[in-house]
């Protein structure tokens, strides 16, 4: 299916089973941090399955302080391979979010991104963010591959512990922490 759409588009299959579109080979930069075991392993199965239909990819690692720093920022990348992790509001859709690294901007989207930062009640937020997450649905602005699990291990005594997946970390509810007895 992958193949017909792009020849529909014009592109026509040239040298090594890669696809040109006009004059234009569709090969594409993957841009990501260097010495991260599974982003390698990513990296192989992402080209891997886009040479299956015609598409090269071309991996760039970078130190992180040059992926995080200029690569991202800028843009200089066709796909980039890294993880979010925020506390907050999802910054990364938001118009000129720090974390907006594609450039999306959807003006319905930033609003309501803002107000869900403000709203106090829970089930507030959540329509706001649901909206939101209605909107990417159509949008797709990014591409989610997986969310990394976080192992924790806890004896059963400990009670009130709640995982929280984002940048606060693991103790985000430690105050709420007791040993049964």
């Amino acid at each position: 299916a992958a193949r017909r759409l792009l020849e529909q588009a014009g592109c026509r299959l040239g040298s090594g089973g890669i696809y040109a579109c006009g004059n234009t080979r569709l090969s594409l930069r993957l841009a990501t941090t260097a010495g991260v075991w599974y982003r390698e392993v990513l990296v192989r199965i992402i080209r891997t399955q886009l040479a299956r239909i015609g598409v090269e990819v071309m991996p760039e690692y970078a130190p992180p302080p040059a992926f995080f720093g200029t690569i991202l920022p800028t843009g200089d990348f066709d796909m980039a391979l890294f993880a979010w992790t925020s506390g907050g509001p999802p910054d990364f859709v938001r118009c000129k979010g720090p974390m907006n690294f594609t450039g999306y901007c959807n003006r319905g989207v930033s609003d309501e991104v803002r107000q869900s930062d403000v709203v106090l009640g829970a089930k507030q937020r959540a329509v706001l963010l649901n909206h939101v997450d209605t909107q990417l649905a159509r949008d797709v602005p990014v591409i989610p591959l997986f969310q990394l699990d976080v192992p924790v291990v806890l004896r059963p005594t400990i009670r009130g512990f709640v995982l929280n997946g984002t940048a606060e970390g693991f103790t985000w509810n430690a105050e709420d922490w007791s040993l049964a007895r």
